[in-house]
């Protein structure tokens, strides 16, 4: 967080090697790889497969950095929102006040998310409440092996 505030420019080392430089804005928004996406911020990262450059799940779908093979999806906890209209069902699973913020656990279908956001009353566990993803915070890339 404090090189996130208080840098112009970051380097990203990982195993000696420089895995991305940048600005702070564009290591965050842009990550170059899964490490370099979850080294800023909390994010769930699911592991997924792209079949015709697509991969799809309980949250929707979503265009694949490869035709076919796997793939992690890294979502970032700020990623959620309670949908206004649409979006798709979540039950809460935890449920905790940060202050100015929510800390929320989520099931939605098979998919286990963690979702930070400061929208309206905070929910109860087992809450049934919409919720839409935010697909600028959401990055996938192939699996690392």
């Amino acid at each position: 967080d404090e090189a996130m505030r208080m840098a112009d420019r970051i380097v990203l080392m990982r195993s000696g090697q420089v895995e991305q430089a940048g600005a702070p804005l564009d290591l965050y928004d842009r990550p170059v790889s899964a490490f370099a996406a979850a080294f800023f911020g909390s994010v769930t990262q699911i592991d997924a497969q792209a079949r015709a450059g697509i991969v799809s799940n309980d949250l929707g779908r979503f265009d694949a950095p490869i035709m076919a093979g796997p793939v992690t999806l890294i979502i970032r906890q700020e990623a959620f929102h309670r949908a206004l209209d649409g979006g798709v069902m979540a039950v809460v699973t935890q449920a905790r006040s940060l202050g100015r913020e929510q800390l929320l656990g989520l099931r939605i279908g098979a998919l286990d998310l963690t979702a930070r956001w400061g929208e309206g009353r905070l929910p109860t566990v087992g809450d049934r409440i919409p919720v839409v993803v935010d697909r600028h915070r959401v990055h996938l890339f192939p699996k690392e092996t």
